[in-house]
C-alpha cells in the first residue's frame, strides 16, 4: 500500500451528493469510497501506479478533493493551495485549456504536467500529459488508459514505481 498524506477531511455523503448534482452524474462507487475515506491525498515523490499486467507505470503526485471550503483542511500548511487542488476547479480549467470532453473529470496530478482523468460512466482512469490540443477528439486520442476502475488504480499505487 502506498504512503498517503491527507490534507482534507473525508467527504460526507451530503458533500458527495452535492458534488454529483453539480456535475450532473453519479460517480463510480469505488471513487465515492475514496472520497468518503480520504477526499484527496498527496503521495511520496517516487509514488506511482504500477500496472503489472501491461508492464507499464505512471507517477502520481496527488489526487484532488471535492471540498469547497478551507474548513475541510486537516493541515493548515496547505491553506494557500487547497482550493486549487479541487476536482471541479481543475476539470473546468482542463475543459477550457485542453478540451477535456464532457463525462470526464480531472481528479489528480502527476509530475511533469501530467494529469489523472476519470471517465465517469466507465470508471476508467487515464493519464494525460499537457500538450497542444485542438479539439475534444484530439484530447481523447492523447489520453492513455491506466486502469479500468478507480479501485484497480488505487490498488496498484506503490511508493516507488518501476520504470518499464
Amino acid at each position: 500500500m502506498v504512503s498517503i498524506k491527507r490534507w482534507s477531511k473525508e467527504a460526507s455523503a451530503s458533500k458527495i451528493e452535492e458534488f454529483q448534482q453539480k456535475i450532473g452524474a453519479e460517480l463510480p462507487a469505488d471513487y465515492v469510497d475514496f472520497l468518503a475515506t480520504y477526499n484527496g491525498a498527496s503521495f511520496p515523490l517516487d509514488a506511482g501506479f504500477e500496472d503489472e499486467v501491461n508492464e507499464a507505470s505512471w507517477p502520481v503526485m496527488m489526487l484532488y478533493h471535492i471540498s469547497n471550503t478551507e474548513a475541510d483542511l486537516t493541515d493548515d500548511k496547505y491553506t494557500g493551495r487547497f482550493m486549487g487542488w479541487n476536482v471541479l476547479n481543475n476539470t473546468e480549467e482542463m475543459r477550457g485549456q485542453f478540451h477535456l470532453p464532457n463525462g470526464y473529470l480531472c481528479i489528480g496530478r502527476a509530475h511533469e504536467h501530467a494529469l489523472i482523468i476519470l471517465e465517469i460512466s466507465s470508471g476508467a482512469l487515464y493519464y494525460f500529459v499537457e500538450q497542444e490540443i485542438e479539439n475534444v477528439e484530439d484530447f481523447k486520442e492523447k489520453m492513455v488508459l491506466m486502469a479500468n476502475s478507480f479501485s484497480k488504480y488505487w490498488g496498484g499505487l506503490v511508493d516507488e514505481y518501476p520504470i518499464y
